[in-house]
């Protein structure tokens, strides 16, 4: 009893570990991981009872590794003929005991050879599943950047500076040349350079600016007025040669954008050409579109028309094959049932003829016994008629007078009939006693008798039922290997249909993508 729970409860953990994989399998992309893992998972549920232990103990070793998707050995190697020998290295499935085993394992955990394993990097795993490809954003270079789109104040403030500066200021008005204004990385150094002068700049300033409060509030005087300051301190300043590249730099920009807006004629022939062509094209494969927008609705109405006779076709199928099916059952409950009648009334015919036969045996030994009892009676008639004649001739004796020695006689008379008396009682005892056992002998004989013709009886019922009953399976299963065949046919030219249709649907979408039309459309 006890090993049979203690199997069992290791079918139990065994299944447990099972459903514990499962999730994991689908992560692994390996061919060659999967395929040892399969021929291992088939060899441990294959194993004999005796090995359940190791076979477990082999599971949750796989199960670890397929968790962690590695491989690893013994698993490298195939599995062995025989017996599962002893695992050497073995680590434990990290999970709660609770969900992979029962109470008995939950219990009894010390009585298990295995060995804990550190616990495995789980947020490694977690980056593995979570890492995505993610997009960088790469700086863009162009060769023009044209920064004209906040130049508004910038180009009212120059404009000033540039009617008192006209000697750094050059530039020729040309609409057919284009300038380039450099790469991006050009334009920040320049900017950097630009930045870090206006600080220096702004600092002198700031020191300028305290130095003259500290000489106005020495003077004593009132206020100081900062505005003014500022005023006299950007008339004073000049303008720095990183300021006037710049401003020649944007200058150029705006001059660009200025004869591009002024050329009108920008479409050349050649693009009023292509734009024809283009628009031709256009015309043609909206034609196209069309013709293959016929064709595929023709197509899905030959596709829904072939559904519904292959839909058709199978109900027709199902129908008779069902029916014949069931005739073909009914055919055989049929002839069962006459085989079985056949054999009940060929065995009654045997039955009555060993009844008939233990009749006669019965009348046989009543008639024995009848005759040992009538022999009884006359044998015992006698004897009382004996006894009696005795005692009427000792009475006759007594009644006479006698001498000595006849009275010896009487002595000896009287001894002779108790002696008698003694007999005759004992043979009634002894007669009694055989016609008792004559009649249990019968009685017994009557009674295994009906015994054995009960056994014989149903064991040549169980032997025909049971030849019949396998005769019968057997025209069964055939019949079903019949008719699984020819659904499988069935199926066959089904999914050879299905192909067909695959490939033109294919080839009608291959047409499609190579003229750049999308439709929406559902096969």
């Amino acid at each position: 009893m006890n090993d049979d729970v203690q199997s069992e409860l290791l079918d139990n953990e065994f299944r447990q570990i099972l459903l514990a994989i499962k999730p994991h399998i689908n992560h692994i992309d390996n061919h060659y991981h999967l395929e040892r893992y399969r021929v291992w998972l088939e060899r441990l549920s294959n194993a004999h009872c005796t090995e359940r232990a190791e076979r477990n103990k082999y599971l949750l070793e796989l199960a670890n590794q397929i968790h962690d998707n590695v491989l690893e050995p013994p698993f490298t190697y195939n599995p062995p003929r025989g017996l599962l020998p002893r695992i050497k290295t073995f680590q434990r499935l990290q999970i709660d005991p609770a969900q992979i085993s029962d109470k008995f394992f939950q219990n009894d955990q010390n009585q298990w050879p295995f060995i804990v394993a550190s616990q495995s990097n789980r947020n490694l795993n977690k980056n593995k599943n979570n890492t995505w490809p993610q997009k960088k954003n790469k700086p863009i270079k162009t060769k023009l950047m044209r920064p004209f789109q906040k130049l508004g104040s910038v180009g009212q403030g120059e404009e000033k500076q540039s009617e008192t500066s006209g000697s750094w200021y050059d530039l020729a008005e040309t609409t057919s040349e284009t300038h380039a204004c450099g790469d991006k990385d050009q334009e920040d150094d320049g900017n950097n350079k630009l930045g870090t002068q206006h600080l220096m700049e702004g600092l002198k300033t700031k020191e300028e600016f305290a130095k003259k409060y500290e000489q106005e509030k020495c003077k004593g005087g009132g206020s100081f007025n900062s505005e003014k300051f500022l005023a006299e301190e950007s008339s004073n300043r000049k303008p720095t040669a990183q300021e006037l590249e710049a401003l020649k730099m944007r200058m150029k920009d705006l001059l660009e954008v200025k004869n591009a807006l002024r050329d009108t004629h920008c479409l050349t022939q050649d693009r009023k050409k292509t734009l024809e062509t283009l628009q031709v094209k256009l015309s043609e494969a909206e034609r196209e579109k069309a013709e293959l927008q016929v064709i595929l609705d023709s197509q899905k109405k030959k596709f829904v028309e072939l559904d519904k006779i292959k839909s058709k076709e199978m109900n027709e199928f199902k129908e008779k094959f069902a029916h014949l099916r069931q005739k073909e059952v009914d055919y055989l409950k049929k002839y069962h049932k006459d085989e079985v009648a056949s054999l009940e009334k060929s065995y009654s015919c045997k039955i009555r003829e060993l009844e008939a036969r233990i009749d006669s045996l019965r009348e046989e030994y009543e008639a024995k016994i009848k005759t040992l009892s009538d022999s009884n009676m006359s044998l015992l008639q006698e004897k009382e008629q004996r006894i009696h004649e005795l005692q009427s001739e000792l009475k006759i004796r007594e009644s006479q007078q006698t001498n000595q020695a006849n009275s010896e006689q009487i002595l000896n008379l009287k001894k002779c009939l108790s002696r008698l008396d003694k007999v005759l009682h004992r043979n009634e005892k002894d007669y009694s006693k055989k016609i008792e056992k004559l009649k249990e002998e019968l009685d017994l004989k009557e009674v295994t008798s009906q015994v054995q013709l009960q056994a014989q009886k149903a064991d040549l019922i169980v032997r025909t039922s049971a030849a019949k009953q396998e005769e019968l399976r057997n025209a069964l299963n055939s019949l079903e290997s019949k008719y699984k065949k020819m659904v499988e046919t069935v199926q066959t030219a089904a999914l050879e249909a299905k192909k067909r249709d695959e490939k033109m649907i294919d080839e009608l979408r291959g047409l499609l993508q190579k003229h750049n039309i999308q439709i929406a459309y559902t096969v």
